[in-house]
């Protein structure tokens, strides 16, 4: 087709001849244009002389490096818009993300002004809670936070009233002098209940009741540990004490002499019998250890060196 067409010559190009062929089967046959393209190049080039040959390959590099150069640049702009865009994109995330963060801080703050002006009683479930709360035009500005982060922080708020109210009451209890270890809460709480800090612990009575327990328990945990101290710091008793103890009442007199000037053997006033088997428990442990170990032999020279 291209052979039978004279009028064709070394210059000729594809992009102003091809429209003259178009209707040719030969070149519908060939369906790749870049192929069409090839074969059109190869018969032009094969119509030159060796010169124009020549010419026309310097030519035909020289469009390519521009062409390359085009789509070099062309490739830049779009990775350059592509960089923009993300940048852009990332930016508009972390914008979106402050003010998300932004809303739900002022959230909570308003949320926790409303539950310490609502809230008082750590008793109340939190379904109480929020009905009480709904009907304040502030919860509408609690929005932007999740039911289970009102709920966590509701919570909170508890229980931190609570540990006020517990800490009040506490320090009530502290001030009965006539307080002991083995005192009742019906004893103590005709001593306590005309205090404003009674009320203010809680409406229930059962729930006053298990705090007063709740602070027995812990008074007597203390006295113990504080006891089982004393009988370590108590030189006089040894190893030996037990056996000394079950020969004759004497030493057993000599080490409650001792133990009665320190109000940690006093706190267990009430409790005798509970601090009697504290002591033996505790001679017991020694005696099962024995004697302590000797001196070493540095701590002679340490001496001296720290009376120097």
């Amino acid at each position: 087709m291209l052979s039978e067409d004279t009028s064709l010559h070394g210059g000729s190009r594809w992009s102003r001849v091809k429209s003259d062929f178009s209707s040719d089967n030969r070149y519908k046959a060939v369906r790749d244009s870049e192929r069409r393209e090839e074969l059109f190049k190869r018969h032009t080039e094969e119509l030159m002389d060796e010169k124009e040959q020549k010419r026309y390959r310097e030519k035909e590099h020289k469009r390519q490096q521009e062409r390359d150069k085009q789509e070099r640049v062309a490739a830049s702009l779009k990775e350059r818009a592509r960089q923009v865009e993300a940048a852009r994109s990332a930016f508009d995330r972390e914008l979106v993300k402050e003010r998300d963060m932004h809303f739900r801080e002022e959230a909570t703050h308003t949320l926790k002004a409303l539950l310490a002006d609502l809230i008082k009683d750590p008793d109340m479930s939190w379904e109480e809670a929020r009905s009480t709360l709904k009907k304040d035009r502030r919860w509408e500005s609690t929005d932007p936070l999740e039911e289970r982060d009102k709920e966590k922080a509701f919570k909170s708020h508890c229980g931190e009233l609570m540990s006020r109210k517990r800490a009040q009451f506490t320090k009530l209890l502290d001030e009965v002098s006539t307080l002991t270890l083995t005192s009742t809460w019906k004893e103590i709480k005709k001593r306590i209940k005309t205090d404003p800090r009674y009320e203010k612990m809680s409406s229930s009575d059962s729930r006053r009741k298990e705090e007063f327990q709740r602070y027995m328990k812990d008074k007597l945990t203390e006295a113990k540990l504080n006891f089982r101290q004393l009988l370590h710091e108590t030189r006089v008793i040894t190893h030996k004490s037990r056996q000394l103890c079950d020969k004759s009442e004497q030493h057993w007199k000599e080490i409650a002499d001792i133990l009665k000037n320190d109000k940690r053997y006093l706190v267990l006033e009430s409790m005798p019998e509970d601090r009697e088997d504290i002591i033996h428990v505790h001679m017991r442990d020694l005696e099962r250890r024995g004697p302590p170990p000797p001196p070493t032999a540095s701590e002679p020279s340490e001496r001296l060196g720290r009376r120097r």
